[in-house]
């Protein structure tokens, strides 16, 4: 089992914690773009001065490869979502410490499970569907961000992953350390072009119009350019979107673009779905009418 550490935290003690459970290369963030196949590990932000550009391009690295980046214990109350191209913001915070933790969605775990490993705050996020570890109140401790389902992914964690405590009992602690490390994406395609290589007039612009398109339930050009920014690490003014409208219409075999319409709707959908964003079209849309309903 093999993972990457960047070099600037080679010296500290959670690294000589990760040698007892995996072999560990050391790279720099640029080294790491080059390495395929192998998960890396952030010690939050100890060393690096540019903490959220550096997880931007060691997350992008990652999604392309189909690994898994894990970021254990990050700086409390940095908002983490924009860096990792997430739709909405995750942040971090401080909590009094407690051992419990109830992990999901892992292969192979029961879902009853119940992890004693010492953690000190919880994140913050309305990504629902990426929640992968709780503590007794239902605070998330542990999250997932995949932006497709042929990426990779980000892990955010508070739990005490590399600390050795009387708090944490050390089999579950390396348990849910090991099932971090060997996550990867069988569907990933390795061969997709990362993120900060998309032009305007190509499919990522396509994926974010039809995403908003979908969320607003609206074909309104000027409303899906101002909120691209929001959710996406893009940029379209309305004549943009309304080209990528017309594009879409044209891919999904329908002409109706002065109405919503239950066809364009439905293709609209199978649309999202096939380029695997499903999952967070539905994020944004709930996001959307909750902010509607003044909720």
């Amino acid at each position: 089992m093999k993972t990457l550490i960047l070099d600037i935290q080679k010296d500290l003690f959670e690294s000589s914690v990760l040698e007892q459970s995996a072999e560990i290369q050391f790279v720099s963030v640029d080294e790491a773009f080059g390495v395929k196949g192998v998960p890396c590990v952030l010690l939050g932000s100890k060393g690096i001065d540019d903490f959220t550009g550096t997880v931007r391009k060691l997350a992008r690295a990652n999604y392309q490869n189909g690994t898994g980046l894990i970021i254990i214990n990050p700086p409390i109350d940095t908002d983490i979502g924009n860096a990792v191209d997430a739709p909405v913001s995750i942040t971090v915070k401080k909590r009094k410490a407690s051992s419990f933790c109830k992990p999901s969605g892992f292969d192979g775990l029961d879902g009853e499970s119940k992890y004693e490993i010492w953690s000190d705050g919880t994140i913050e996020s309305s990504l629902s569907s990426g929640v992968m570890g709780v503590d007794d109140n239902k605070g998330t401790v542990l999250l997932k961000y995949q932006p497709k389902n042929t990426s990779g992914a980000v892990f955010i964690t508070t739990l005490k992953l590399l600390s050795y405590s009387g708090m944490s009992n050390e089999t579950d602690r390396e348990s849910l350390l090991k099932l971090l490390l060997i996550w990867e994406n069988k569907q990933s395609f390795v061969n997709e072009e990362p993120t900060e290589d998309v032009t305007a007039s190509g499919e990522s612009v396509l994926h974010a119009v039809a995403i908003l398109s979908f969320s607003y339930g609206s074909k309104d050009p000027d409303k899906i350019s101002a909120a691209m920014s929001r959710f996406f690490t893009l940029n379209a003014d309305a004549d943009t979107v309304g080209k990528a409208l017309d594009q879409l219409s044209t891919n999904l075999d329908t002409t109706d673009l002065k109405e919503t319409g239950e066809n364009w709707m439905s293709k609209l959908e199978d649309y999202i779905d096939q380029a695997g964003h499903y999952t967070y079209a539905r994020e944004i849309k709930e996001i959307l009418e909750d902010e509607e309903a003044g909720v």
